[in-house]
């Protein structure tokens, strides 16, 4: 019985890994550059590479899965936040 939840156990992992392999890839493809934005925030861009980056981040940190439409909701959120600051003066 655990040699077959040790087998589904790895099986489920290597599918996962080769789905975000494509995933990541196929991402990649799409993007013309690093730096082709993926939002516009007032005068501030998000670009593909800030949003792998902080995904990258996220996962190092090993927070909970965050999409990547998460993951841009939160750039996006923080080149607001940045933009208030520096309305306040706040440096």
């Amino acid at each position: 019985m655990t040699g077959s939840i040790d087998r589904l156990g790895r099986q489920v992992l290597i599918l996962t890994l080769i789905a975000v392999v494509s995933a990541v890839w196929v991402g990649t493809a799409r993007a013309q550059s690093a730096f082709t934005p993926v939002a516009q925030v007032n005068e501030a861009v998000v670009t593909t590479f800030e949003l792998q980056q902080r995904q990258l981040l996220l996962k190092a940190l090993r927070l909970p899965a965050v999409t990547a439409d998460g993951t841009l909701d939160i750039l996006i959120d923080d080149k607001l936040k940045l933009a208030a600051a520096a309305d306040a003066g706040i440096v």
